[in-house]
């Protein structure tokens, strides 16, 4: 009997904690895109460095980039070249399969690449995009910025 309770508690208990997008609830894609934008800004100030601005160019070239990654069996960046800004280097995280934006984040920050695009000192803007795919959200998000001058 109480081995039953302790089962019941525990999934009541992670009932709560579930995702805040269920298979079955439409995704607000656009406020999935935004969420994962605050939550690059957030972990760029955690670690000292300055905000990315939005910027809708770059929201709107991840769109087609997303799209084409939600088709595909492994995800893989095609090239690119920096067009919104005057910036001569552009990078990208792609994603699928999460319905949680922070459970998304916090896959990129636990891989070393795609927490280093996050962190990129040299990225000064950023877009992102989300499409729907059988396996969940496809999300793209693009940088541009000015690469260090070496010494």
């Amino acid at each position: 009997m109480h081995a039953a309770l302790v089962v019941a508690a525990s999934a009541l208990l992670l009932a709560a904690c579930a995702p805040d997008y269920s298979i079955d609830e439409p995704v607000d894609y656009d406020g999935y895109a935004r969420e994962l934008f605050d939550l690059t800004n957030e972990l760029r100030v955690d670690e000292g460095l300055g905000t990315l601005e939005w910027n809708d160019c770059l929201a709107q070239m991840a769109e087609p980039r997303a799209q084409t990654a939600s088709t595909l069996e492994y995800l893989e960046h095609e090239p690119m070249t920096p067009s919104c800004t005057e910036g001569n280097m552009i990078g990208e995280n792609l994603v699928r399969d999460e319905r949680n934006p922070a459970g998304l984040f916090d896959r990129w920050v636990n891989s070393a690449s795609h927490y280093q695009n996050l962190v990129n000192p040299g990225w000064e803007v950023s877009g992102v995009a989300c499409v729907p795919s059988d396996q969940g959200p496809t999300c793209s998000q693009l940088f541009e910025g000015v690469a260090p001058v070496p010494e």
